[in-house]
């Protein structure tokens, strides 16, 4: 078993999911620890902590944002020096997960202290760079898109953790906060040339809880909406990229 710390941000009421992270906690031989605090419902007795966001953030975001930044409290209270950090939703997409995670783990010495690994982000366009490698695993500078599966470094955590106690208004959702900041702190973002996961919300497998305009569609359409995004900006842009490899077009 890969032993560092998991911490899954979830929700109590969200039973269908939490059936879903025991059957991946099951066949991945994983043990979650649930982030469950600072629910929707827990903020309305925390004015002080809710006046930090900004007036248009909704309360879901704002939930989601201080379970994920909880997660990461715990990260710096533990003896570890990193950690994972999953969404409810979370999709692995192979059955050889630990494989995987053992070789992307293997390059961490590699880098600087400062980190986070985007392990998602299954549908997003990516650089070209993404696709001239042969390595799946193999970790690429790119920022995160999404925060569905991402590592990240202790050190990260103390800087995130210490500009959130700042006075620093909180006015993004998390993901684009998390990329706006870390560019600020000189945090490195990085990812797999190939993702291990995406979003159940994405490809329609559950229904979304943050994004208004996706949960405007049926689970049908996500799902064929994901697995044309998929097509057309990652599995067929690397064919193509092989094809022109083999025939010597790059060298």
């Amino acid at each position: 078993m890969l032993d560092f710390p998991i911490y899954v941000v979830t929700a109590g009421h969200l039973t269908d999911r939490h059936l879903h992270l025991k059957n991946v906690a099951d066949k991945y031989n994983l043990t979650f620890e649930f982030i469950e605090s600072f629910d929707p419902k827990d903020l309305e007795d925390l004015p002080e902590l809710r006046a930090k966001f900004g007036k248009n953030l909704p309360i879901n975001s704002i939930s989601c944002f201080l379970k994920h930044f909880e997660a990461q409290r715990r990260l710096v209270a533990s003896d570890n020096d990193f950690c994972m950090i999953l969404e409810d939703d979370i999709v692995f997409l192979e059955d050889s997960l630990e494989i995987r995670l053992s070789s992307v783990l293997s390059q961490i010495p590699d880098l600087k202290e400062k980190w986070l690994i985007f392990l998602g982000g299954a549908d997003n366009k990516l650089d070209s760079h993404f696709f001239l490698e042969a390595n799946p695993s193999l970790l690429l500078e790119a920022q995160m898109t999404t925060a569905e599966a991402y590592l990240v470094s202790r050190e990260s955590c103390i800087e995130r953790l210490k500009w959130f106690e700042e006075a620093n208004l909180i006015d993004n959702a998390l993901d684009h906060l998390i990329t706006r900041l870390d560019e600020e702190l000189d945090i490195q973002h990085f990812r797999p040339v190939c993702a291990l996961a995406t979003q159940g919300s994405i490809t329609g497998k559950f229904e979304t809880t943050l994004d208004a305009s996706r949960g405007k569609h049926s689970r049908i359409y996500l799902h064929v909406k994901y697995l044309l995004n998929r097509f057309r900006r990652q599995s067929f842009p690397r064919f193509v990229a092989s094809i022109r490899i083999a025939f010597g077009a790059f060298k």
